[in-house]
């Protein structure tokens, strides 16, 4: 344990060095400028975040490995399962008539598809045909309405007129009406 170097080391970079005293306690250092340390620090924390970019690199490429491991291991489970499903196919027994609905598979599918568009504006034409016949009795009653209404107009303005003929006829009554006359017989039938 002799003749052993101490060195302490700052945070910021700097070696703590007594300059105090003799010039022959300084004989053993090294004297650097605070922009020498200080470069050397940046150097350091250079190394150090290419350091942690190169583990998270790291960690994303095992990441990206243990997909890759899953995926492979999925991708032979399925081919295990469609070898299985080939094999059960292989030993089904198909009809000659199925075989060739097989082979004309893309004729069937175009009769297929007419038909169902066949059907399928039969089925439009009937609705169009019910809301045609729905206009229709909607319309007709429109018009039964239209003519009630009508008739009612007419025997509104004919009732208009009888009563117009009737206030005329009492305006002209009331005109020939001798006030007079009517007030001298009531006062008789009340003294009576």
């Amino acid at each position: 344990m002799r003749n052993m170097t101490i060195q302490l080391t700052l945070t910021m970079g700097q070696v703590e060095v007594s300059v105090m005293g003799q010039f022959t306690k300084l004989s053993n250092t090294v004297v650097m400028h605070v922009d020498d340390i200080n470069d050397v620090n940046r150097q350091i924390q250079e190394a150090g975040n290419k350091k942690i970019k190169a583990m998270q690199r790291v960690a994303v490429f095992r990441r990206q490995v243990i997909f890759k491991e899953w995926e492979h291991k999925l991708y032979k489970a399925n081919i295990a399962y469609l070898k299985y499903m080939l094999d059960a196919i292989e030993k089904c027994k198909v009809s000659m008539e199925f075989l060739n609905i097989l082979r004309n598979w893309e004729k069937v599918k175009t009769e297929r598809q007419k038909y169902i568009a066949g059907a399928i504006e039969r089925v439009i034409e009937q609705k169009i045909a019910v809301f045609k016949k729905n206009i229709d009795r909607v319309n007709i009653k429109i018009d039964a309405v239209k003519a009630q209404t009508l008739e009612i107009k007419r025997s509104n303005h004919a009732i208009d007129f009888k009563i117009e003929r009737i206030k005329v006829d009492v305006t002209f009554q009331n005109t020939l009406r001798d006030t007079m006359m009517e007030d001298k017989r009531d006062r008789e039938q009340r003294e009576r």
